[in-house]
This record gives C-alpha cells, structure tokens and sequence, in this order.
C-alpha cells in the first residue's frame, strides 16, 4: 500500500496519460474480491482485441487533458482539478459478473487518488456501461447515437 508521500507526490505530478486496469482476484465470503493498478498499453490492447488472458476484467484511461467533445459539452460543475476518463474497456465474455458496478467506484476513487474535485467520462459506443454509470450517479451531461458523456464530484460521489 502506497504512503501518504507517494500519494501526495502523484497528486502533483500526473501529467500525461495513464492506463488503470481494474482485476479481479478471486472470490471471498463477501463475493468476488477487484483491485485496480496502473497497466502497460500492451495489457490494454490485449483486453481491446479480446485475448487478455489474465484476471483483467476492464481498463480505462485517465488523464489530465480534455477529451474529444469535453469541450462543446455544458459541463454543469466547474473547478480547475478535473480528470478525464475515456476509451472504457470491459472484458466482453462478463457480461454476468459484477465489474460493471465496481467499474464506477474504481474511476473515483482514481481521480480522487490523484487530486481531482471532478471527474469527466465519455463513453463510446456501449450502452451498458453508460446506463451503469447513469445509475451509479454520475451526471448525463451528454447523449448522443455513438457517444455520452457524464461528470461527477469527487467528493460527493456515493453520498445520497
């Protein structure tokens, strides 16, 4: 487990784009037990093409850079520490199993570990995880045939 100075010093630093993959690590009395980490582009392209053949379930990518379309959209919470996620991967074979509802919790809890008051989502082309992240509460800011966009508070995420 990483110390308050490595995260701290990450908080400060993420410039560029990193990939987070989120595994799962097998089942518990409490269910099916994930954790998340950053990953290589290689491990990503393996779950793009479907031939991922470890317990990696999904993948994202987060970055401090705007999106395609974050910048035409009418964003409803306006700070400076805003993260973008983007470019969401979900192993195809899981249809049944639960990372469709963890997947939320892993995005904020990503932004929050890295600084961010609000986090940023474009989904494209899959309607089911939209529809998870719609339910999980974060924001529909956008919705269109081929992509939506959400936006969430850090902070408030998960309080009701």
């Amino acid at each position: 487990m990483r110390n308050f100075l490595q995260l701290a010093l990450s908080k400060m630093t993420m410039k560029k784009e990193q990939i987070i993959g989120i595994y799962c690590s097998g089942n518990s009395e409490d269910g099916i037990e994930y954790y998340f980490q950053e990953i290589t582009n290689k491990e990503y392209q393996s779950l793009l093409y479907e031939v991922a053949t470890n317990s990696l379930e999904a993948a994202f990518i987060i970055s401090p850079k705007e999106f395609e379309k974050a910048k035409g959209a009418n964003w409803g919470i306006n700070t400076k520490a805003i993260l973008y996620i983007d470019r969401i991967l979900i192993n195809s074979n899981l249809e049944n199993r639960p990372i469709h509802d963890v997947l939320s919790d892993f995005m904020v809890i990503t932004a929050d570990e890295r600084g961010a008051k609000v986090l940023r989502v474009k989904t494209e082309h899959n309607a089911q995880i939209a529809k998870t992240i719609h339910e999980n509460g974060y924001t529909l800011v956008v919705a269109s045939q081929d992509y939506s966009l959400f936006e969430v508070e850090v902070e408030l995420f998960g309080q009701e």
